[in-house]
């Protein structure tokens, strides 16, 4: 019998949350089950509270005081029943089908540490499109080169369109305790350190990055970089690993020059800087990366805006394409 838990960290997301649990309670599971695990991050508007008792029958609620998403997405993998777990951000939804989708990726790659599928943005001004480098979504497979396929792939793995394995999970320490920004792009590099990711062009769910979630992101430890740089770059046991793989540098400088730029659009002005200050010892990043500290944030917005459209209109042919070719 297959069974997969779908994982929702909660913190203050009342608007957001019904859709989130409604996406994940609708998922159907061919010859098994699925189960809905939330927990609640000290929330204090109360959305758990105010989901409608027939999803409350139908989930899992763990309560804790506020210890940051790190703690709750362990929390939920600990407290989860199946080896096969996929996680879901409270402002996010999953599309219909996507736990079976995951399922069936891990029957055919078994081998693999986790798993990931293509997944929908949705900017502050409604535009729906894909990230840059989306497969096809008949598309699927293992990764043969991790770094170089997440640098061309912006959409390679995201929190809500990932899956992973209790037991690998849990042998590479999770996600880490206490950080609260990039935290998640450094388990999967460590994931994929441990075995092979496993990746399909299927788009798995919706993420929505309205301006209430950029502005809150803003406010994270608003000078500290990203722990993906500061583990690689600042910490003996990453920077150890750092030196050693061309792919691993390359990967976390251009991780790093986007959220420069986009903390410099945002007004964290210090997270720039500390950005700029892990790469001293590389003059060449660091000058590439000191660029950003000059650039006026109207024309970071400008530029994402016409990338925006730019995916839009891609998005857009791509699918009409896709229609063709099964008529």
């Amino acid at each position: 019998m297959s069974s997969i838990s779908i994982v929702i960290p909660v913190f203050n997301k009342k608007r957001t949350l019904v859709r989130a649990v409604v996406s994940a309670v609708e998922q159907r599971v061919e010859q098994g089950y699925h189960e809905v695990v939330i927990v609640d991050d000290g929330s204090t508007d109360g959305g758990v509270e105010s989901l409608p008792d027939h999803l409350l029958a139908c989930i899992k609620v763990v309560r804790q005081p506020n210890a940051g998403v790190s703690v709750a997405r362990n929390v939920g993998v600990r407290e989860s029943s199946s080896d096969l777990v996929m996680f879901l951000d409270a402002d996010d939804e999953l599309l219909p089908g996507s736990a079976q989708a995951f399922i069936n990726l891990s029957r055919c790659y078994g081998g693999a540490s986790f798993y990931s599928g293509a997944h929908e943005k949705v900017s502050e001004y409604g535009d729906i499109f894909l990230p840059k480098g989306a497969w096809s979504p008949k598309k699927e497979g293992l990764i043969a080169d991790f770094y170089r396929e997440y640098r061309v792939n912006a959409g390679l793995v995201n929190s809500s369109s990932v899956c992973v394995r209790k037991k690998v999970f849990q042998e590479v320490g999770g996600f880490p305790v206490g950080e609260r920004l990039g935290e998640d792009v450094y388990l999967w590099i460590m994931l994929a350190m441990h075995g092979e990711l496993a990746h399909t062009g299927r788009v798995i769910s919706r993420v929505y990055r309205n301006a209430q979630n950029r502005s809150a992101a803003s406010n994270i430890s608003n000078n500290a970089p990203p722990y993906f740089v500061k583990c690689f770059l600042m910490e003996d046991q990453g920077k150890a690993l750092y030196r050693h793989q061309p792919g691993l540098r390359k990967l976390i400088f251009r991780l790093a020059l986007w959220n420069a730029l986009e903390a410099k659009e945002t007004g964290a002005y210090g997270r720039v800087k500390s950005i700029c200050k892990c790469y001293r010892s590389e003059p060449m990043q660091w000058a590439v990366l000191s660029i950003a500290k000059i650039i006026p944030a109207r024309w970071i917005r400008r530029l994402r805006r016409v990338k925006s459209a730019l995916l839009v209109r891609a998005t857009a042919i791509r699918t009409i394409k896709n229609r063709s070719e099964e008529l």
